[in-house]
């Protein structure tokens, strides 16, 4: 009975709206935040004539996320910026997996508020 349920079902009842767009200049940081704001799992694209031109969902951006820390780990080397005063990050814990809005920097990994507070314990 529930599967026919489903197969009636039409997009509209299933879509989120209005559709949540961004420009396709914006940074992923930003466009992260626009999803999490909105508690949605993608935005559409638009180009400068305001045409959809892609879609970038919650997995594009995981993807991405071991290569943002790689950069993020390279730049502090490099700068020497790397400790506790440095500046936190979206992605996934290194230590638990879970996504956190404010990853920082410990003994070169990246780490949830949980796991620096474990590790402190």
């Amino acid at each position: 009975m529930e599967l026919e349920l489903t197969h009636r079902m039409v997009v509209r009842e299933a879509m989120s709206s209005p559709a949540i767009t961004v420009g396709e200049g914006e940074v992923v940081r930003e466009v992260a935040r626009v999803m999490d704001e909105n508690k949605i799992g993608a935005v559409i694209v638009l180009d400068q004539e305001s045409r959809p031109v892609g879609i970038v969902t919650e997995r594009d951006i995981l993807r991405i996320v071991p290569t943002i820390i790689e950069i993020i780990r390279e730049r502090s080397r490099i700068l020497g910026e790397a400790g506790p005063s440095s500046p936190s990050l979206t992605g996934i814990c290194e230590r638990c997996g879970a996504y956190s809005m404010n990853l920082k920097e410990v003994d070169g990994m990246y780490l949830c508020e949980d796991c620096i507070a474990d590790e402190e314990a």
